[in-house]
Protein backbone atom coordinates (compact mmCIF):
# COMPACT_ATOMS: atom_id res chain seq x y z
CA UNK A 1 0.00 0.00 0.00
CA UNK A 2 1.14 3.57 -0.13
CA UNK A 3 0.40 6.87 -0.29
CA UNK A 4 2.45 10.34 -1.56
CA UNK A 5 4.76 9.82 1.85
CA UNK A 6 4.80 6.23 2.54
CA UNK A 7 4.92 3.13 1.14
CA UNK A 8 4.06 -0.14 3.62
CA UNK A 9 5.02 -3.64 2.52
CA UNK A 10 4.35 -7.10 4.34
CA UNK A 11 6.36 -9.96 3.00
CA UNK A 12 7.03 -13.74 4.23
CA UNK A 13 10.85 -14.35 2.95
CA UNK A 14 12.29 -16.91 -0.24
CA UNK A 15 15.47 -16.88 -0.26
CA UNK A 16 15.59 -19.47 -2.93
CA UNK A 17 16.55 -17.69 -5.89
CA UNK A 18 18.80 -14.59 -3.65
CA UNK A 19 20.84 -17.62 -2.33
CA UNK A 20 22.17 -18.65 -5.12
CA UNK A 21 22.92 -14.91 -6.64
CA UNK A 22 24.46 -14.24 -3.51
CA UNK A 23 26.78 -17.47 -3.43
CA UNK A 24 28.04 -17.07 -6.32
CA UNK A 25 28.08 -12.89 -7.16
CA UNK A 26 30.57 -11.63 -5.29
CA UNK A 27 30.66 -8.38 -6.00
CA UNK A 28 27.78 -8.50 -3.19
CA UNK A 29 28.41 -7.28 0.64
CA UNK A 30 27.62 -10.71 1.49
CA UNK A 31 27.50 -9.65 5.81
CA UNK A 32 25.29 -7.26 5.14
CA UNK A 33 23.19 -9.41 3.65
CA UNK A 34 23.33 -12.30 5.74
CA UNK A 35 22.39 -9.78 8.42
CA UNK A 36 19.44 -9.12 6.62
CA UNK A 37 18.55 -12.15 5.55
CA UNK A 38 18.75 -13.61 9.44
CA UNK A 39 16.49 -11.01 10.83
CA UNK A 40 14.08 -11.85 8.04
CA UNK A 41 13.86 -15.79 8.84
CA UNK A 42 14.04 -14.87 12.52
CA UNK A 43 10.89 -12.61 12.60
CA UNK A 44 9.26 -14.50 9.52
CA UNK A 45 6.67 -12.22 8.62
CA UNK A 46 8.37 -9.14 8.00
CA UNK A 47 7.01 -5.40 7.75
CA UNK A 48 8.90 -2.18 5.89
CA UNK A 49 8.04 1.69 5.77
CA UNK A 50 9.51 3.54 3.41
CA UNK A 51 9.75 7.01 3.70
CA UNK A 52 9.17 8.04 -0.47
CA UNK A 53 10.44 12.06 0.57
CA UNK A 54 13.81 10.99 1.91
CA UNK A 55 14.27 7.08 0.20
CA UNK A 56 14.85 5.60 4.02
CA UNK A 57 13.49 2.11 4.84
CA UNK A 58 12.56 1.19 7.97
CA UNK A 59 12.25 -3.05 8.14
CA UNK A 60 12.25 -5.79 8.60
CA UNK A 61 9.75 -5.58 11.54
CA UNK A 62 7.46 -7.67 12.78
CA UNK A 63 3.75 -6.45 13.28
CA UNK A 64 3.82 -5.30 16.64
CA UNK A 65 6.96 -3.02 15.73
CA UNK A 66 5.53 -2.09 12.51
CA UNK A 67 2.42 -0.53 13.99
CA UNK A 68 4.29 1.24 16.96
CA UNK A 69 6.30 2.96 13.96
CA UNK A 70 2.98 3.62 12.39
CA UNK A 71 1.71 5.81 15.10
CA UNK A 72 4.79 7.57 15.98
CA UNK A 73 5.64 8.51 12.32
CA UNK A 74 1.92 9.00 11.86
CA UNK A 75 1.56 6.74 8.77
CA UNK A 76 -1.75 6.99 7.63
CA UNK A 77 -1.93 3.95 5.46
CA UNK A 78 -3.34 0.44 6.27
CA UNK A 79 -2.11 -2.61 5.04
CA UNK A 80 -4.63 -4.68 3.03
CA UNK A 81 -5.74 -7.53 4.06
CA UNK A 82 -6.10 -10.47 1.50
Amino acid sequence: MHDENYIIAYQRPSFVRADYYWEFDNTLDKDSIRLLKAKCNEIKECYWIINVQNDSVIGPMDKRMFEYKCSVMRVKIKMQDD
